[in-house]
């Protein structure tokens, strides 16, 4: 019985330890990766007056969507943690974000242009 209370205190401080761990990781990825503030990318929208409405409300929302040229996604999103040059007839380009620690996010440029991603990104937020 008292292996039994010794072993359940050992996995509560593991997992205690783990949550700490993890939140460790979130927070210096968000700090290397910042994500861009609404004043940002409200300055970014005034010094580019002529986006399209579309692209300038996924924009305010800090959203990515297909169309968007590089300094489009780095305004809504920020600096990717990678990119990746590929030669494909899709797309030439690919933008790595990370979301969390078990979850990244990839967009595809064509030409400097939004094409895809993985998800899908008119289903990116």
């Amino acid at each position: 019985m008292k292996n039994t209370y010794f072993l359940l205190l050992l996995l509560i401080m593991f997992l205690q330890g783990c949550g700490f761990f993890i939140h460790g990781i979130e927070e210096s990825r968000a700090r290397k990766y910042p994500r861009p503030t609404t004043q940002e990318r409200q300055g970014y929208l005034e010094d580019n007056l002529y986006l399209s409405e579309r692209i300038r409300s996924e924009i305010r929302k800090g959203r990515v969507t297909k169309g968007m040229s590089r300094e489009d996604v780095l305004a809504s999103w920020g600096s990717p943690a990678k990119i990746k040059e590929r030669n494909e007839l899709e797309y030439d380009e690919v933008w790595v974000f990370h979301v969390h620690w078990t979850r990244k996010m990839e967009v595809f440029f064509r030409n400097g242009i939004v094409v895809g991603g993985d998800p899908d990104p008119d289903d990116l937020i």
